[in-house]
């Protein structure tokens, strides 16, 4: 299952001491720069070793469903697969009640909590979870995989485009992620959006209706990215 105790106090003990000019220690008197330098020297090969078994375990789940992408960061797990698969399965292995208890008993709830959530194209579908704490993974191991050869997939484009076979597009970040229909729509919606903004584009200056029509794509273009709109 996945482990998430060392990767927390790691990225958190990080986080801090990264924080530049936003001087974080003065804000809570509990925190210390010379804690958290201790936290990560302690507990850096742990923490290390844990997000390297978190990755190597949801691989290997993603291939039990014949699931084609990982997408793994310290807050959010999903994986996308072909239509056919059973993202309520695959669901319900990444969050065992068992587990899920012992994590947001953890978490002492409230941000804590374990969010799932599962969905269908008409191309693929989704199996997601998340979570506000940056527990799941340390940043060299965060990123999209191919589940096939277990590699990262380092070329941006190659990832979006891969997310819009199945039907999804791009959630902008680093690392970019799968963009849920709640905020994105449906891949039929965006290909609509983009050719009304394509006709619409040289008649902003004459037109409000056109103006709108090209004001929603790039209103969602900000937050998600799919082919033609990287």
């Amino acid at each position: 299952m996945l482990r998430y105790h060392n990767i927390y106090a790691v990225n958190q003990a990080n986080y801090r001491l990264a924080s530049g000019r936003r001087n974080l220690y003065g804000l809570k008197p509990s925190n210390h720069r010379e804690a958290d330098q201790l936290t990560v020297f302690t507990l850096g090969r742990a923490a290390t070793e844990d997000s390297a078994h978190n990755l190597a375990w949801l691989l290997k789940l993603a291939d039990k469903y014949d699931q084609q992408y990982l997408v793994f960061t310290d807050r959010k797990i999903q994986m996308v697969g072909e239509l056919y698969t059973h993202s309520d399965a695959v669901l319900n292995s990444l969050q065992p009640r068992a587990w899920r208890e012992e994590f947001e008993d953890w978490g002492e709830h409230g941000l804590g909590r374990v969010r799932g959530h599962s969905e269908r194209t008409g191309l693929g579908s989704l199996a997601q979870i998340l979570t506000y704490k940056r527990c799941w993974a340390l940043a060299q191991d965060q990123g999209v995989y191919d589940v096939g050869n277990g590699k990262k997939i380092t070329n941006r484009r190659d990832v979006i485009q891969g997310f819009w076979d199945f039907g999804f597009a791009a959630l902008r970040g680093r690392p970019l992620t799968v963009a849920p229909m709640s905020i994105s729509g449906e891949r039929c919606d965006i290909e609509a959006v983009t050719e009304l903004a394509d006709l619409n584009r040289h008649r902003c200056g004459f037109s409000e209706a056109a103006r709108k029509m090209y004001s929603n794509f790039t209103s969602l273009n900000r937050v998600a990215a799919w082919p033609g709109a990287w």
